[in-house]
């Protein structure tokens, strides 16, 4: 079966789909027309034939056939062919949780949605973005592993650990048990090398994960901001003008190493911003708390 759509637009991410289930081949077209392009097959050969054909595409499949049969060689095979392919399980209810099931786990599969249950778009813009991002992850560490050079291990530590394990989630507590040590060190290791506070690089990571999966071409600004941490591609957008000045299609077409560097520098520039607001706000404490001491004057008769 052909695409559904003639849209072939660059931008736009195919999905083939072998579900025999009639309902829940027509819940998944009514929530991924137009913001995929689609591809039904019937039998498992033309499934497996068409994702290896498809480059970037999204393999969405049931775990075992219409007539029980497991589908797990399917995945095998697209593992083998293709191992960036993203690989979705589409789960049905009335199949009870089987072998099947746990061995598909242990298949790498980047995604289980449940029918009428799974937010579909939800999910599979989370596993577009975990993959797209994951395929980008050595680059970027080799590039903030030279931008991080010149200060201390303790730091590095610090950025390579939300860089890995941040999907926004990560808070400074968080990231001080992670290094086994206490906030205030956190704070105290950060100030030493004149960085801003741990809760800032937390966020300027987030934002550079973010500009990193907005450089691939197929993902979507709601990819980015699941991916990212940011809940949704309004937040994303605002996050980023407020601490970048640009907006998502600036960051399209940007070569790694630029987006780290200039991230980086306005990260940096941050401290000093932030220190002269909190020396303005400690000399404002001081002089206030000597004109409190200071004892009044008898008032004139």
């Amino acid at each position: 079966m052909d695409f559904l759509d003639d849209d072939h637009r660059p931008n736009k991410r195919s999905a083939v789909i072998c579900v025999s289930d009639r309902d829940g081949r027509e819940l998944l077209r009514r929530s991924l027309a137009g913001s995929y392009r689609l591809r039904f097959c019937v039998e498992l050969k033309e499934f497996v034939s068409a994702v290896r054909a498809t480059p970037g595409s999204v393999a969405i499949a049931t775990v075992v056939d219409e007539n029980g049969e497991s589908n797990l060689s399917a995945f095998r095979q697209l593992r083998a062919a293709r191992p960036n392919t993203i690989v979705i399980i589409y789960w049905l209810p009335t199949q009870a949780l089987s072998r099947d099931m746990i061995e598909a786990a242990n298949e790498g599969i980047d995604a289980v949605i449940v029918h009428r249950q799974s937010d579909i778009l939800t999910e599979l813009a989370q596993a577009i973005a975990n993959s797209d991002y994951a395929s980008a992850t050595g680059a970027l560490e080799r590039e903030l592993a030279r931008t991080f050079a010149h200060h201390a291990r303790d730091v590095q530590s610090m950025v390579q650990y939300c860089l890995k394990r941040d999907t926004g989630q990560m808070s400074v507590l968080r990231l001080a048990r992670a290094l086994h040590v206490n906030r205030r060190t956190v704070a105290n290791r950060l100030s030493a090398e004149n960085l801003p506070p741990a809760k800032a690089l937390i966020m300027w990571l987030r934002v550079l994960r973010a500009a990193v999966l907005l450089t691939h071409p197929a993902c979507t600004v709601r990819s980015a901001a699941l991916g990212s941490g940011f809940g949704s591609a309004s937040n994303l957008r605002s996050t980023l003008r407020r601490y970048t000045g640009l907006g998502p299609s600036d960051m399209r077409g940007r070569g790694l190493t630029s987006i780290v560097r200039s991230l980086y520098q306005q990260f940096v520039g941050s401290r000093h911003v932030s220190s002269r607001k909190e020396g303005l706000i400690a000399r404002k404490r001081q002089s206030d708390a000597r004109n409190r001491a200071k004892p009044e004057r008898p008032a004139r008769t």
